[in-house]
């Protein structure tokens, strides 16, 4: 049997806010930021960059040689997270799930939607430009061709480890639901850092011409009383910023030279979930409102670029 609630909202991994929220605007606070996930790692130290050479070697880059001017938006996306309950009554099991409508999510798209102009304010106060891929493509063919036609690759561990989170989250009562995919972007998933993914991102944003490209998306769930916003996620991918030289690299599982890597990224999350519409009697959503939503968009952004400039500043002194 299946309980169908026309919303629902939820965002994508990591560690929870210390306390509740009341609405989007509470949640979007500095505060709560201290307690979101920072990728590859929530804090980097001097003994992270051993490894890290300028000569390009290995799967973080070489963050001085960075630079930010263009980036493109290459995946966005809401996603309903669908919530299953077993229950065992004398020989008989029932189960039960909530979800959420194709035209509650595309609702909820429609807000998320309207926060980009919110994360090309954040990226011009960086001294970057964000282009959605519509923009960046109008008039060149050939550019959205190289868009649709590209292929996403990842590593057997990668995709091991993906599938792997894939089942633990089913067995704890998640599953995919309905995904609305926005900005006339494709759907592109992997695991972030995952060696061959970053390369075919980092290949992506080298053949459209820019320095990045940017994945941001939501995922939605419904409770008894409230649809909810869980998580919300923004990654950053790039060409290596070390040009390949004439030399061997060595090393293994994607320790050597990489034409692709993962930039920076965040996930900020709600331990309890933050209401975006309140369920009363006969399951009438009450809407609590969207406010706050295009300034965590713009903060993902900018606290992920911050990320990179800590970065910087840490390998300035390596020799």
């Amino acid at each position: 049997m299946k309980n169908q609630i026309i919303f629902a909202f939820a965002l994508l991994c990591a560690a929870p806010c210390a306390f509740a929220q009341k609405n989007m605007k509470d949640w979007s606070g500095d505060a709560c930021f201290k307690n979101a996930t920072l990728l590859p790692k929530p804090k980097f130290y001097k003994a992270d960059f051993i490894n890290v050479e300028k000569d390009g070697h290995g799967k973080m880059p070489w963050y001085p040689a960075i630079n930010l001017k263009k980036v493109a938006i290459v995946c966005m996306y809401v996603r309903d997270i669908e919530l299953t309950k077993t229950q065992r009554f004398a020989d008989a099991t029932y189960t039960t799930s909530r979800s959420t409508t194709e035209k509650g999510v595309d609702m909820i798209g429609d807000a998320f939607l309207a926060a980009i102009p919110a994360l090309k304010a954040a990226g011009k106060a960086q001294g970057t430009e964000i282009f959605t891929i519509d923009e960046l493509t109008t008039d060149k063919p050939e550019l959205r061709k190289i868009y649709d036609e590209f292929e996403i690759k990842a590593s057997g561990f990668g995709n091991a480890l993906t599938n792997l989170d894939k089942s633990l989250t089913e067995a704890g009562g998640k599953s995919d639901g309905i995904t609305a995919v926005l900005a006339n972007t494709r759907l592109i998933e992997g695991l972030v850092d995952d060696y061959k993914f970053a390369a075919c991102m980092g290949n992506l944003a080298k053949a459209l011409g820019v320095d990045a490209v940017i994945s941001i998306n939501m995922n939605v769930a419904s409770a008894s009383k409230a649809i909810n916003a869980e998580s919300m996620t923004l990654h950053i991918w790039g060409p290596n910023p070390i040009a390949k030289k004439d030399m061997k690299y060595v090393g293994f599982n994607g320790t050597g030279y990489n034409e692709g890597l993962y930039y920076s990224g965040l996930t900020f999350t709600s331990k309890k979930g933050v209401p975006i519409y309140t369920i009363g009697k006969k399951k009438l959503a009450t809407e609590v409102g969207y406010d706050g939503l295009s300034t965590l968009v713009g903060n993902l952004y900018t606290n992920s670029v911050t990320r990179m400039d800590d970065a910087k500043k840490m390998l300035a002194g390596k020799k």
